[in-house]
C-alpha cells in the first residue's frame, strides 16, 4: 500500500514491543529477533538508522532494565543507535540516569499511563513530565502523543469490564466512556511546548498512523495539521429532527463540518422548555441546566455524526436561525 511505497523514502526506526512487566527474552534473544527485521527491511531499500524497544518495566526494575538495554546496545551493529520507550513513574528511579545514558535517545510517553479513570492524558502532568525528564540527562528524546480514543465499558460498581484501544471490542455496557485528547487541545499543549522547548528535546512521536479502516484514531488531515502546527478547525453543530410530522419530540445528534476532527462539546444549552428528554451514547440530559452533556467526551471525524438522545419541547424547537447550538473546536 501507500505506506509501504512510502518506506525507502523514510528513515524509520523499528520498535521490538516486549510485552509484560518483566522481560520475557535475553539481551541476545532479543538482538536476534530485531535484527532479523531490519535485515529484511534494509534487504527492501529501506534506511533504519536506530532500534526501539519498548518495555513497562516496573520502577522498581529500572536498574536491571538498565543493564539489559546495555547488553543489547553492546550487540548492535556500530551503523545502529538503540532507542527506548521510557515512563513516567521512571523518574523516582535512583537508577533512571544509569538508564538513559545507556541509549542513545528514548521517547517519553505521556498518554495511557494514568489509568482509565483518569483519562487519556492530563496536559498540566504531561508538561512537568517533560520539563523533569529534561533536566534528568543531557540524552535526546521525543514525546509521544496520542492520535487515538479508547472505549471503557465500566461495570455496576464501577470497575472495568472492558477497554477498546487498538481492536475493536463486540461488547457493551451500561456506563460507557471514551479517553480522548481533542486535537484543538493537543495543538495549544504543543504550541505551548514549542515556546519553551527543553534544549534535549529531538521532537514529537504521534501514536498512532491514521488508517481508513481505524476508526478510533483522528484522519490524516488533521494529523497533517498537528505535524504542521496550523490551527485545528472544526464546526460542530446539534441538530434537532422529529420524530414525525408536527411532533414537539426531537432526536438529537452532534454533526461535525469539518474541516477536521474534533472532541464533542462536553456541554451544550438547551432551548427554554426542551430540557425533557433522554441521553444516547453516554450523552445525558441535565433538566434543571437545561443542557446536554457528556463527561468524557469522544472523536467527531468530519462529515461524522453521533446521537445524543431526545428530548421533548413545549412549544417546539425553534426554526431556523432561532436557534442554532455551533461550537468551533
Amino acid at each position: 500500500g501507500p505506506i509501504l511505497e512510502a518506506l525507502p523514502s523514510r528513515n524509520v526506526v523499528p520498535v521490538l514491543r516486549l510485552d509484560g512487566t518483566r522481560l520475557p527474552v535475553s539481551p541476545r534473544q532479543a538482538l536476534d529477533r530485531a535484527l532479523a527485521v531490519i535485515t529484511a527491511l534494509r534487504g527492501a531499500g529501506v534506511r533504519v538508522s536506530a532500534l526501539e524497544v519498548d518495555h513497562d518495566t516496573a520502577t522498581a526494575a529500572v536498574g536491571d532494565y538498565a543493564v539489559w538495554l546495555q547488553a543489547v546496545r553492546d550487540g548492535l551493529p556500530a551503523d545502529l543507535a538503540l532507542w527506548v520507550t521510557t515512563l513516567p513513574d521512571w523518574r523516582h528511579s535512583p537508577e533512571i540516569s544509569i538508564l538513559l545514558g545507556s541509549v542513545d535517545a528514548y521517547t517519553l510517553q505521556v498518554h495511557a499511563v494514568l489509568g482509565n479513570r483518569e483519562g487519556l492524558m492530563d496536559m498540566g502532568l504531561a508538561r512537568q513530565w517533560v520539563a523533569d525528564f529534561s533536566a534528568l540527562s543531557d540524552t535526546g528524546f521525543f514525546v509521544a502523543l496520542p492520535t487515538y480514543q479508547q472505549r471503557a465499558g465500566l461495570d455496576l460498581a464501577g470497575g472495568l469490564r472492558f477497554l477498546e484501544a487498538e481492536a475493536p471490542v463486540p461488547a457493551r455496557s451500561a456506563d460507557e466512556r471514551f479517553l480522548f485528547v481533542s486535537p484543538a487541545g493537543l495543538s495549544e499543549w504543543v504550541a505551548a511546548l514549542r515556546r519553551s522547548r527543553p534544549d534535549n528535546l529531538l521532537g514529537l512521536a504521534w501514536f498512532r498512523l491514521p488508517i481508513a479502516e481505524d476508526r478510533a484514531n483522528i484522519s490524516l488531515g488533521t494529523l497533517n495539521a498537528l505535524v504542521e502546527g496550523r490551527p485545528i478547525q472544526a464546526a460542530l453543530e446539534l441538530l434537532a429532527e422529529p420524530v414525525r410530522v408536527g411532533a414537539m419530540t426531537y432526536d438529537l445528534s452532534w454533526v461535525n463540518h469539518g474541516p477536521h476532527d474534533a472532541a464533542w462539546p462536553a456541554e451544550a444549552a438547551l432551548p427554554a422548555g426542551c430540557s425533557t428528554g433522554g441521553g444516547a451514547n453516554g450523552f445525558q440530559i441535565d433538566r434543571s441546566a437545561e443542557q446536554l452533556r457528556h463527561s468524557r467526551p469522544g472523536l467527531l471525524r468530519p462529515g461524522d455524526r453521533i446521537g445524543a438522545g431526545w428530548v421533548r419541547c413545549v412549544t417546539g424547537w425553534p426554526k431556523g436561525e432561532e436557534w442554532r447550538i455551533g461550537y468551533g473546536d
